[in-house]
């Protein structure tokens, strides 16, 4: 089998890309080991979480280009509701 200590990583991604799920429960067990966690956070981590960024930007600027304002038109005084309160 493997080592007792040997870390066991976890994954689940959506769609059916057996390799993604591969790389990321590799990810995730080194991530489990002190040693491995500076290198991965700067060669791995920092590029996906700058990636999701610009994701995360893009759809935003997309979702404000579209975005409609609404408003409404207050009565002006001295409509119908104002002639009843004088009475």
């Amino acid at each position: 089998m493997g080592d007792a200590g040997a870390a066991v990583g976890v994954a689940y991604v959506l769609g059916r890309s057996h390799r993604h799920a591969q790389l990321a429960a590799v990810a995730d067990a080194l991530l489990q080991d002190p040693a491995q966690q500076a290198v991965l956070n700067t060669q791995l981590l920092v590029p996906v979480r700058r990636h999701l960024d610009l994701q995360r930007a893009r759809r935003h600027a997309r979702a404000q280009s579209s975005k409609v304002e609404f408003f409404t038109v207050a009565r002006e005084a001295g409509g119908a509701d104002a002639e009843e309160g004088d009475e």
